[in-house]
């Protein structure tokens, strides 16, 4: 297979891929065609009717006819003007549609994955393709194919027309399309090329964007903002380049298209003014045939060029393609029952876990939390703490083992049930954009006012947040900028209390909080009723010995395990890790 074929077919197989986003829109697309029908012929009629002016009126003298012409070409005009503003309504209307509908599948695809299943990709790339390479699906299963049925009934509509006018003409006037073919045969491989790498660049130059703002607070403590801004224009530089490529291959084609046309047009008015002086032909007849030769032209440029549109958008729509194709490293079973926690007993049973490609983080990981109990895990940093709860979670799975919630394998059960049962709150409250009472519902949308009220008052946040202007009502800022981090953290906490799960974890929610915001936490924590299992992951001193029990991880294994004060007592991995913590404290034995 050639790769001109290759790519054909693939270009078709895309269009298969995505064409299910045009069913909603199919009597809005049939009303679009219906119109694209009647332009060309209102256009056709008011071509003939120039020919009358020139040939009976101007020539002929007939004046008497001009009163009746003239108004009858401006209503041709006026219902033509009509149609194609309602044409260019509704084709504005399928396309921005499309679009949007492409967006949400591929955002809800991309936030339906595991952690990991995304790979290398960064966030830049993802924004990049969700917000401009979509404009090119939409190009592939709807604007370009819409553009092609509306160049067929243009050049049949005026193929027609100038036949009947002069078939001798027609003929000089078609000898330019063997060359409109050749040269779009030529560019579009080129331009598709062209057009991924700018795509792949733009891409790059989003990544580069994304990361840099997320690290504002390193640039400006190390004093790069300078540097920092050459790297941007070296990166918006090569991005400029690669779409200046696609453009200089698109203006040499253009001009020789026009170069074509041009010859074309020349050659049928020589023949014409050959035809006028041998009195074979009509002025009339030549000027509304020079009008309709010129709107013969376009269309057919356009289908010379249909190939290099439809590779374009292909290059764009590859790359949506890529990201709709990843699979979540994550699957639920086809047989997933729902989850029914009565106690909250978790149990891990020989658990071992590597990131993809990466060096082992847990190994044969082994221990039971009975319900109610307050259970804290302990280890240095990279000791493979917080990969327990992602497991317990399912945003990863197991290398081998398993994970069992009162009995149940969390594999058996439905991933929505599985995390309904658990609570989590996040070293990184994670807030969006929105008031404070969004963000404290966030996790149950149907919550009452004065459900909320109550997570924030179990919460100790409940008194801050009345004493604002717009109390609940306040805004929070992109990613809770517009409050202080412990009040960012009480919301976080609030927020999981408000779903009432059985089970709660706190990941390093008190390591970035000051000490009356760790307190505050922990007297939350304390008031919570008995029956909930609670496991708390930190690394402070002060919060593991609230906990019941505490168990040790290094080097993702359990080295030990117990009541806190009995691993402080004596000589212990544990004592050992948080040996700083305890000459801090003045502790010494």
């Amino acid at each position: 297979m050639s790769a001109r074929s290759h790519k054909a077919r693939k270009a078709v197989e895309l269009f298969r891929n995505f064409q299910h986003h045009l069913k909603p829109y199919r009597w809005s697309i049939a009303f679009a065609l219906a119109l694209t029908l009647f332009s060309p012929l209102l256009a056709s009629y008011v071509l003939q009717l120039v020919q009358r002016v020139f040939d009976d009126i101007l020539i002929g003298g007939n004046l008497d006819a001009l009163p009746m012409v003239a108004a009858v070409y401006m209503g041709a005009v006026v219902l033509k003007m009509a149609i194609d503003h309602i044409g260019t309504r509704v084709e504005a209307f399928i396309s921005e549609s499309v679009v949007a509908d492409v967006r949400s599948d591929l955002f809800g695809h991309l936030v339906s994955l595991s952690p990991g299943s995304i790979g290398n990709r960064g966030t830049g790339d993802q924004l990049a393709r969700i917000s401009d390479d979509t404009d090119h699906v939409q190009s592939l299963i709807y604007s370009s194919p819409m553009t092609l049925i509306e160049d067929v009934i243009s050049v049949l509509v005026f193929g027609t027309f100038v036949f009947l006018l002069d078939w001798q003409l027609t003929l000089i006037a078609l000898l330019v399309v063997p060359a409109f073919v050749l040269l779009s045969r030529c560019y579009a491989p080129i331009v598709r090329r062209c057009e991924r790498v700018s795509l792949d660049a733009t891409s790059r130059w989003f990544g580069f964007v994304e990361e840099r703002f997320a690290a504002l607070p390193l640039i400006h403590s190390v004093n790069s903002a300078d540097r920092e801004a050459r790297s941007f224009a070296e990166n918006a530089s090569f991005a400029r380049n690669a779409e200046l490529r696609t453009i200089r291959v698109e203006a040499w084609y253009s001009s020789f298209v026009e170069f074509a046309t041009a010859l074309g047009g020349l050659a049928v008015l020589g023949f014409g003014a050959m035809q006028i002086a041998a009195g074979q032909l009509t002025v009339g007849a030549l000027v509304a045939f020079m009008g309709a030769i010129g709107a013969l032209y376009s269309p057919i440029r356009s289908l010379a060029r249909a190939a290099t549109r439809f590779q374009r958008a292909a290059a764009g729509a590859e790359r949506i393609a890529e990201l709709r194709d990843i699979r979540s490293l994550v699957q639920e079973s086809p047989n997933a029952v729902k989850l029914r926690v009565d106690k909250g007993r978790i149990e891990f049973r020989n658990v071992s876990f590597a990131y993809p490609g990466g060096i082992p983080v847990l190994d044969e990981v082994s221990f039971t939390i009975e319900p109610g109990e307050r259970v804290a895990i302990a280890g240095a940093s990279g000791a493979g703490k917080s990969t327990l709860m992602a497991l317990m979670l399912r945003l990863h799975d197991p290398v081998s083992g398993q994970i069992l919630v009162d009995g149940r394998d969390v594999k058996e059960v439905t991933l929505e049930s599985l995390r309904n049962a658990i609570a989590v709150v996040f070293q990184e409250p994670y807030l969006m954009r929105g008031s404070i009472a969004k963000n404290l519902g966030y996790a149950c949308p149907g919550a009452q006012p004065q459900d909320l009220r109550e997570a924030a008052r179990q919460a100790h946040i409940a008194d801050h947040i009345e004493k604002l202007e717009l109390g609940y009502g306040t805004g929070v800022g992109p990613r809770g900028s517009h409050l202080s981090g412990g009040q960012r953290q009480r919301i976080s906490l609030a927020r999981a209390l408000m779903r009432s799960a059985p089970i709660l974890v706190l990941d390093e929610a008190t390591a970035a909080v000051d000490s009356e915001t760790e307190e505050l936490i922990h007297q939350a924590i304390e008031d919570l009723p008995h029956e909930k299992t609670v496991i708390i992951i930190a690394h402070r001193l002060s919060s593991l010995r609230r906990a019941d029990r505490v168990i040790v991880m290094d080097e993702g294994r359990i080295v030990e395990s117990g009541p806190p004060a009995i691993l402080l007592s004596g000589s212990s991995r544990y004592r050992d890790l948080f040996a700083p913590q305890l000459s801090n404290a003045g502790v010494t034995n």
